[in-house]
């Protein structure tokens, strides 16, 4: 069942408008001529990031966006949230390492560790909380960093930053429908500026995915809306949650991209792979080009 049908929120920041864009947008980033920073966050799991169809094309269309943007900031995961996905990825520094080789040249883009910060540091906070506990407790931790408590670090440190979020639009449901932890604070830390990746790839299913899209868009920004009404005090530009469609996107994803040994497809307009990341992966015997182990060796 597609519908959606989810309460929205009761409080949250204020908006002005009501707007659902596509590749032919222009931001409005610094329409509150707040003098703030703007910057763009890409997270990611970067396992591979892939080529122009994926990851790169996305990165190479953000940086290209009018509005007043001075970042983007791509952000490679550190931990993964569910535990069951974690240890299952490449190193953390080579996910790092591709990332920079995939997006280099790419104007105002900066590959960031700060996950990697923020969850050391929250680490450290907890464990120390932990100790002054155990006595009585005796209960080890249970370490969770999410976006929210990312943003909540980020904005600690850059107070003068207005931050954008960029998400897929599978991602952008699941914290419409609050089922990430924390949703609502991840929507009110980033002032609903939230860009929606949509992918134009032909399907039977695709029309009716873009139009259940918007619908949740709309009766989003129509909530931003109503607060702003209520409150009359708000500095938040217009157009706060906007769809973007960037026609180089494909149907690549990272998980083909990990199985796959053609070297000629995985780079053919770099679609899949920039050539420098196919490179790296190689030189560094991952996915499939780690060396088989034969099973049966010893029978």
């Amino acid at each position: 069942n597609n519908k959606v049908d989810v309460p929205f929120l009761q409080t949250i920041y204020n908006y002005t408008a009501t707007t659902t864009t596509t590749n032919n947008m222009t931001t409005t980033a610094n329409d509150n001529n707040n003098n703030k920073r703007q910057v763009i966050l890409f997270g990611t799991s970067a396992d591979p990031p892939t080529g122009l169809g994926g990851h790169t094309g996305i990165v190479t269309h953000l940086s290209s966006l009018e509005g007043g943007y001075d970042e983007i900031r791509v952000l490679p995961v550190y931990q993964h949230m569910f535990a069951n996905k974690r240890g299952k990825q490449v190193p953390y520094e080579d996910r790092m390492e591709m990332c920079r080789l995939s997006f280099q040249g790419i104007p105002k883009v900066k590959v960031s560790n700060i996950e990697q910060v923020c969850f050391d540091e929250i680490v450290k906070q907890q464990q120390q909380e932990q100790n002054e506990k155990e006595e009585i407790t005796k209960i080890p931790p249970s370490i969770r960093v999410g976006t929210a408590d990312i943003l909540d670090h980020l904005l600690s440190i850059e107070p003068n930053t207005d931050f954008s979020l960029v998400l897929g639009s599978d991602t952008f449901m699941d914290l419409t429908a609050w089922k990430w932890r924390r949703s609502k604070d991840v929507v009110n830390l980033v002032g609903g500026r939230i860009l929606v990746i949509h992918r134009m790839v032909e399907s039977v299913d695709n029309d009716e995915i873009r139009k259940i899209l918007e619908e949740r868009v709309d009766r989003l920004n129509q909530e931003l809306c109503q607060q702003t009404d209520k409150d009359n005090e708000s500095d938040i530009a217009e157009n706060s949650v906007q769809i973007i469609e960037i026609p180089s996107l494909s149907s690549v994803s990272s998980s083909f991209v990990r199985t796959s040994v053609d070297e000629s497809s995985l780079i053919k307009e770099n679609g899949m792979l920039m050539p420098s990341v196919l490179e790296y992966i190689k030189k560094k015997n991952m996915y499939g080009f780690a060396p088989l182990v034969a099973a049966n060796e010893e029978m």
